[in-house]
């Protein structure tokens, strides 16, 4: 939808002719949404309702006049989002906190100043390219580009004929991102819109009158929480892990007493559990979301346990996601009851030594690990990502232990590199949750990773336009090469040690 509308939109713009200025667009807006732009206040702050995981929940935005946001969502499963003017996070329903990074960044700071009328504001850093454009049907458009660290996008906003916002949209890495009005969910005192951040769709329901919040009761400050868990200093380290047919690692754990193999994955945003054991404990239904597979996206619950033991970790209340697993047991060769991802690797340290088929896991406030190698991870969308060189460039690559390939080479960086230019390859195919996607396989020169360079390596050139593969990042990390590796998760200090 956004992506259509986007090429529809830059094709009008390209046929008409300008008829207003920048400034005025921004004043109309402005007054629109309640703002003097001539004695502007220091706080926008708005507030409404959101649709978030299944849940109608209220929502808060805060912006400064220099930038900073708050973002919160209340619900069974909350959500807040905060910039500092040179630094965001975001912290999640298990309490974790993580930094923003790369795109999800970029998609956070455009929502918040395009919904609270930041974007308006001279000093807004958006850089605008040429006149704004009035179409015939009365619409306004006009088109600014960001640039954030290494990120850059391009977009195109758009205001109705009564000059309110009617959706914004942008374009990063190949993959458009934006927000949407939605006529059909106004109200008199709200507006409806829908947005796609990252890998998150919310539909919003935002007041038409700003809020009376004062700026200093507002903490544009890093999120002071931190995700619960129990570690048992008599429990060992190892876990019992076995490998499956493919080579992917499962681990035993008990959830709610019941003893349970998992798939170990770090490609996984969350804990997931095949439905058809949901049904054993009757746990407390809190919401639903669309997950991201192989083979595209799968609908899904999520559910309350009691507790879940890992080796010496223990997590009250743990969150999982429940669907249909089925497809899993076929290439795994055994049963496999769920996946073990984000919401247990954010309150740990997790060594893999995968060539050995060995994981233990550690209290991350009193791990050592000698003789380690660190780099900087980034966690923003609950999916580890580090820095690679491939064949000379420089691009960001999840780690992805769910996955028994070596390298996976995605959509914007096949374009952007030109990688299949002259390559041989030949056809292959991939699978998990959402089935099976055709692919294709060569051989890369190069590849740096973790302070290592492998020369004539095998890769998977994945092209997709759904599904975890067309999530904008430039490919995927899996066991196969880990296993030259010792390799350690520590998400609570957001980095990843090479040994």
């Amino acid at each position: 939808m956004f992506a259509s509308h986007l090429t529809l939109a830059l094709v009008a713009l390209a046929s008409q002719e300008p008829s207003a200025s920048l400034d005025d667009l921004r004043a109309v807006a402005a007054s629109e949404l309640g703002i003097d732009a001539d004695a502007r206040p220091q706080l926008l702050a708005r507030e409404g309702t959101a649709r978030l995981y299944g849940n109608e929940v209220d929502w808060r935005l805060s912006v400064d006049a220099g930038g900073r946001i708050r973002c919160e969502f209340d619900g069974p499963l909350p959500r807040t989002v905060v910039f500092d003017g040179d630094d965001g996070w975001m912290s999640d329903y298990d309490g974790s906190v993580r930094t923003l990074a790369l795109g999800l960044r970029v998609d956070e700071r455009l929502a918040a100043w395009f919904l609270s009328g930041h974007w308006t504001n001279p000093t807004c850093p958006l850089v605008w390219s040429g006149a704004p454009e009035h179409g015939t049907d009365g619409r306004v458009r006009a088109r600014f580009s960001l640039r954030d660290g290494a990120e850059r996008v391009e977009g195109l906003v758009q205001l109705g004929s009564d000059h309110g916002l009617e959706k914004v949209v942008w374009k990063r890495r190949g993959e458009v991102r934006g927000i949407q009005r939605e006529p059909d969910h106004d109200t008199d005192e709200r507006r409806g819109y829908s947005a796609r951040l990252g890998s998150m769709r919310i539909v919003l329901w935002l007041e038409r009158a700003l809020s009376t919040r004062r700026i200093e009761d507002i903490a544009f400050e890093r999120p002071r929480v931190r995700p619960a868990a129990v570690f048992s200093a008599d429990a060992p380290s190892a876990l019992e892990v076995r490998r499956a047919d493919t080579g992917n690692l499962l681990v035993r754990a008990k959830l709610d007493g019941e003893e349970l193999w998992f798939l170990l994955d770090t490609g996984a945003g969350a804990n997931v559990l095949d439905a058809a054991l949901e049904t054993r404990s009757k746990p407390e239904r809190l919401g639903g979301i669309g997950v991201s597979g192989v083979g595209g996206a799968v609908d899904a619950a999520l559910r309350r346990y009691e507790r879940l033991e890992l080796g010496p970790l223990a997590i009250d209340a743990p969150v999982f996601l429940t669907t249909d697993l089925s497809d899993l047991d076929g290439p795994l060769g055994c049963d496999v009851s769920g996946i073990l991802g984000f919401d247990v690797f954010a309150r740990c340290v997790a060594v893999f030594r995968a060539a050995e088929s060995r994981i233990d896991i550690h209290d991350p406030e009193t791990f050592e690990g000698p003789g380690i190698h660190w780099e900087r991870a980034t966690l923003a969308e609950r999916v580890p990502v580090v820095r690679v060189v491939l064949e000379g460039n420089v691009g960001h690559f999840k780690i992805d232990t769910g996955s028994n390939g070596a390298v996976e080479v995605q959509g914007p960086a096949i374009e952007r590199w030109g990688l299949l230019d002259g390559r041989e390859v030949r056809a292959s195919h991939s699978g998990g949750i959402g089935g099976t996607i055709e692919t294709l396989e060569g051989e890369v020169a190069s590849f740096e990773l973790g302070g290592r360079r492998f020369v004539n390596l095998t890769a998977e050139f994945i092209d997709v336009e759904a599904g975890v593969h067309a999530d904008g990042y430039d490919g995927n990390i899996g066991l196969d090469l880990l296993d030259e590796f010792e390799v350690v998760f520590d998400y609570v200090h957001e980095r990843i040690g090479w040994r």
